[in-house]
């Protein structure tokens, strides 16, 4: 079935006024993007839900407040987590002119699509037409289908219409079945969806123009009507490549394909937030109290995307057999030359009552720079721990709550300082959305190519991307050899749904024995709902991969006066900001920067 088409009907978009339905009245239909799958109307105070429908507000709180369930996928929805304004799509919608429905006696009016109603309620050109008949009854427009029904005044009759729907809808189906029935016994040589499309629709000639064909009485007609809105509402389809594009949108299509990688990713974006079930627990601490050396590990788990990894352990206190000791230590990661060590933040405990979540037991500790255990680890976990020898006397956290359906609870929230901000910036509605989306849908995907992991990690890495440049030998005698060369790196982004940009490296146009570092930003689709010109903190950093501490890093203000932080009208705005002679070529080559062929360069962006 065309879905192109299904707009273009010249009669029969909805029952109402069928016979009356004129071209500028079908003009004004709504795009599938603003029609609510519920009322079949323009939306109106449009919201979204979290699983990437759009409705009118009034539509879905009725909806909701009978089913609870989405109209489209059934999904549980609640108005109070679920439910947001959509003012992207209001606006859109405001935006939109229609022609009056009297245009044709002389109406010169444009309206936005939900002030056309009462637009047509006062129009001057909306007058009665005078006849000289005799008053009849108006019957109802489904009288060819069976409702016998006779008013006054079409008003009635219109009212009719509207309060009746699930009767006529009936009728039309009963009708639509009949004649199916009947065109089948008559064309039992003709394949089946030949036989439809030949009823219901007319091909169009060479030129584009539709055929003429035979006038079509009025069960035809109204049957016609029934597929046309059959075909929007087999739009679906069209609402779930929105959904899928939304999801790509928001996680860059990431998918998992087992319980593995999708715990591994749940860890790697928790945000240093990470709830530990241990289940099992009574056999683990029988064999615990057995064994004096057993303990229990966590999984590893991020503070941010790229940043620090750590796991908890619990055993029993080797101080005090009668109690549990809680400790977090630092586990090797692929980014530890590009963080600041030692690691210095701050470590909160909470062992959960699940009786009784208000008795839980809950602990903050600051790091210590001079210890062992917050410097930058040597072994996949390094040997020193921090927290609590005597966390928890053991008989209490048995007997009191602690532990149910053999199953002990304990919250674990890691915080780095320079992470704060961030942590605090997340807390807006878009944030939420994001989060809710991933909690709920994130075990439904799986990762099928390498290019969608790349850009999931762009689109969520917070502002902190980490540029590895391979074949760097290569490209640098590329550079040298022609001073227009650039190298840039993909487009990274400052939190999933806000400012997108890049970095570009090439040979200073100003001293040609220097490399030049600038960052640009680029289109994205959420531009027109940010702030503009960009405001935030810009921070360059060339690792010395032989010796960190002897990486060279920059930070910078962004500067509101300038064309490299308006809104781009390019794909990537022709104006950077950075350094022209940000470090000496050969000091780069020979001080340790190049290892393997690689260099790395660390860009921290963020918001003010």
């Amino acid at each position: 079935m065309d879905r192109d088409r299904s707009k273009d009907a010249s009669e029969g978009i909805a029952p109402m006024g069928i016979q009356a339905l004129n071209e500028t009245v079908l003009s004004n239909q709504p795009e599938s993007r603003y029609e609510c799958p519920v009322c079949l109307n323009w939306l109106r105070d449009p919201v979204i839900t979290t699983c990437g429908h759009k409705f009118c507000k009034s539509c879905i709180t009725s909806w909701l407040q009978n089913s609870g369930h989405c109209p489209i996928d059934n999904i549980n929805l609640s108005m109070k987590v679920d439910i947001f304004p959509d003012n992207y799509t209001k606006r859109e919608i405001q935006e939109q002119r229609m022609n009056c429905p009297f245009s044709t006696k002389g109406c010169t009016v444009k309206v936005t699509p939900l002030d056309l109603d009462a637009h047509i309620a006062a129009c001057e050109f909306n007058q009665p037409e005078t006849s000289t008949q005799p008053e009849i009854k108006v019957p109802c427009s489904f009288q060819a289908v069976g409702c016998k029904d006779l008013f006054d005044s079409q008003e009635e009759m219109n009212q009719h219409v509207e309060t009746d729907v699930q009767k006529h809808m009936s009728l039309l189906m009963n009708a639509y079945s009949e004649m199916k029935i009947n065109n089948d016994m008559s064309n039992a040589s003709i394949d089946a969806k030949e036989q439809e499309a030949m009823t219901l629709w007319e091909a169009p000639d060479k030129d584009g123009n539709q055929a003429a064909s035979a006038p079509l009485n009025n069960t035809s007609a109204l049957i016609r009507a029934l597929y046309e809105r059959v075909v929007v509402l087999e739009q679906r389809n069209r609402e779930q490549d929105i959904v899928i594009a939304n999801m790509s949108k928001q996680l860059s299509a990431f998918t998992i394909a087992k319980m593995k990688q999708n715990n591994d990713m749940l860890l790697r974006y928790c945000m240093g937030n990470y709830v530990w079930k241990i289940d099992n627990f009574k056999a683990r601490l029988d064999a615990m109290l057995r064994d004096p050396y057993k303990m229990l590990y966590s999984p590893g788990f991020y503070t941010s995307p790229n940043g620090y990894r750590f796991c908890v352990r619990l055993n029993i206190s080797p101080m005090n057999r009668h109690c549990f000791a809680l400790h977090v230590h630092l586990m090797k990661t692929e980014n530890d030359d590009c963080l600041d060590w030692p690691f210095n933040g701050r470590i909160s405990f909470a062992m959960i009552n699940q009786y009784n979540p208000e008795l839980s037991q809950k602990d903050t500790m600051m790091s210590n720079s001079s210890l062992i255990a917050f410097r930058k680890p040597t072994a996949e976990i390094c040997m020193r721990g921090f927290g609590y020898t005597e966390y928890a006397v053991v008989s209490d956290v048995i007997r009191n709550g602690f532990v149910k359906d053999d199953v002990l609870i304990v919250r674990v929230s890691i915080k780095a300082l320079y992470e704060r901000v961030v942590v605090l910036e997340q807390r807006n509605r878009e944030q939420d959305i994001v989060i809710a989306n991933m909690s709920k849908q994130l075990s439904a995907f799986t990762i099928a190519k390498m290019k969608q992991n790349n850009d999931m990690l762009l689109r969520y890495c917070m502002g902190n991307y980490v540029w590895k440049i391979d074949n760097f030998k290569a490209r640098l005698d590329a550079m040298l050899r022609d001073p227009y060369k650039m190298l840039y790196s993909p487009g990274f982004y400052t939190s999933p749904n806000g400012y997108r940009f890049c970095v570009r490296l090439n040979i200073s146009p100003m001293n040609r024995h220097c490399f030049a570092l600038h960052v640009h930003l680029m289109k994205t689709e959420n531009d027109d709902c940010l702030d503009w010109p960009f405001n935030g903190r810009i921070s360059f950093a060339m690792i010395n991969q032989y010796n960190p501490e002897l990486s060279q890093k920059d930070t910078m203000m962004s500067n509101s006066s300038l064309i490299a932080f308006r809104k781009p009208t390019a794909e990537i705005c022709m104006r950077g900001f950075g350094y022209t002679e940000y470090a000496v070529v050969s000091d780069v080559i020979r001080n340790g920067f190049v290892k393997d062929d690689v260099l790395i360069v660390r860009v921290s962006i963020k918001c003010v």
